[in-house]
């Protein structure tokens, strides 16, 4: 449901100037990934993203040891799928 990132993608970005926003409300979040593998994600940002041409505003979970630099949550996938079906161009 969430969408993530690795520690290196963290890196860059604070490297390329996004504001470090950290969200320490929520930490108390364990993720299940496949296999059953549990952990708990270090920080949380609220990320503007431009996806497909959309921008939306997501939390964004920065999870250790994971392999992708992004991860995107059923959350933004559901909310792209709800805009491109209104658009006739897709």
């Amino acid at each position: 449901m969430a969408c993530t990132i690795n520690e290196e993608t963290e890196r860059e970005l604070l490297s390329e100037g996004m504001p470090a926003q950290v969200d320490q409300t929520h930490l108390d979040i364990l993720l299940v990934g496949c296999g059953g593998i549990k952990v708990r994600p270090r920080r949380m940002y609220q990320l503007k993203m431009d996806v497909y041409g959309k921008l939306v505003s997501v939390p964004t979970l920065v999870v250790p040891d994971q392999k992708d630099q992004l991860i995107l949550g059923t959350n933004v996938i559901k909310f792209l799928l709800t805009q491109i079906k209104q658009d006739s161009g897709f």
